[in-house]
């Protein structure tokens, strides 16, 4: 019985001795490869630093100056713009259901005059107090305001408002 054992012992050392050796050759390759590629990861990394280095060192003083003024202006731009869509939504938001506004008329300067009609003057009351109440606006003003009858006899309210809209900061840099 010990020859048996002695023999089912001997037969699974050759192939654990084999597995082994197969695994560090893997491993060996493995790391090969990894540094083969963490050194080509370097070497183009070190190109582009370099090809900066080159194009910032070819950079007059008055080029980067001429860039930081273009760059400044962008800011003053960005900053004294004003966003139409965003202002219409909330004009939308803010506008009762029995009020139309049929015409919006803007300027680059923010100014806006809308012209609508209305059921009554208190509706038109209420939507130059939301609108008054609104960051968005400034200087709410309505100009003129009258009472009239449409085609079918219904009495119609036509009004127009006058507002300045509030610049907003923008988020990019």
């Amino acid at each position: 019985m010990d020859k048996t054992f002695a023999s089912s012992e001997g037969r699974f050392f050759q192939p654990l001795i084999l597995f082994l050796f197969v695994m560090t050759v893997l491993m060996g390759s493995f790391f090969s490869a990894r540094e083969f590629f963490l050194k080509r990861s370097v070497n183009v990394n070190h190109e582009a630093t370099l090809l900066a280095q080159a194009q910032m060192e070819s950079l007059s003083g008055d080029d980067v100056a001429a860039l930081l003024a273009a760059q400044n202006l962008k800011k003053e731009v960005e900053a004294n713009r004003v966003p139409w869509s965003a202002l219409i939504k909330e004009l939308k938001q803010l506008t009762p259901l029995s009020v139309s506004i049929f015409s919006y008329t803007a300027g680059e300067d923010g100014q806006v005059r809308l012209a609508g009609t209305a059921d009554t003057a208190l509706t038109v009351g209420a939507f130059w107090a939301a609108l008054d109440k609104s960051p968005s606006f400034d200087r709410v003003f309505v100009p003129s305001i009258s009472v009239g009858t449409d085609d079918a006899g219904q009495s119609v309210v036509s009004f127009s408002i006058n507002l300045s809209t509030q610049p907003h900061e923008s988020n990019s840099n």
